[in-house]
């Protein structure tokens, strides 16, 4: 019995230099990118009713900043505390909140408002 390997599978194997090559374009393509995420994100840590969370809340302040995330919440199904509705409804408020544009949505702006 052969193993896995290569008979014809269609898929074609990148060679690493490859991937590591796309995977750094994908990376400053991303980095030049403008930081605007118009549906916020929540992080629902469930069965906080099952004793002591193995990770803080520092932890998951510091991990929800970083990511992204709109905020964190734990969630009980079984109490009820801070319903997946609750989280619902917090995510709608900040996705209707009117806000500031950004600096570079402000720039979008003027450099159209000097092509017309």
């Amino acid at each position: 019995g052969g193993g896995g390997g290569g008979g014809g599978g269609g898929k074609r194997r990148i060679p690493a230099a490859e991937r590591r090559r796309r995977a750094a374009q994908e990376r400053r393509a991303a980095a030049a990118a403008p930081r605007v995420t118009p549906i916020p994100m929540a992080l629902l840590a469930h069965r906080s009713d099952v004793g002591k969370s193995l990770i803080g809340d520092v932890d998951f302040d510091r991990y929800v900043a970083a990511s992204g995330y709109a905020f964190w919440q734990p969630t009980s199904a079984r109490t009820g505390d801070n319903s997946v509705f609750v989280a619902i409804n917090r995510l709608v408020e900040l996705a209707l909140r009117v806000r500031a544009p950004t600096a570079w949505e402000r720039q979008q702006r003027q450099q159209q408002q000097l092509a017309e």
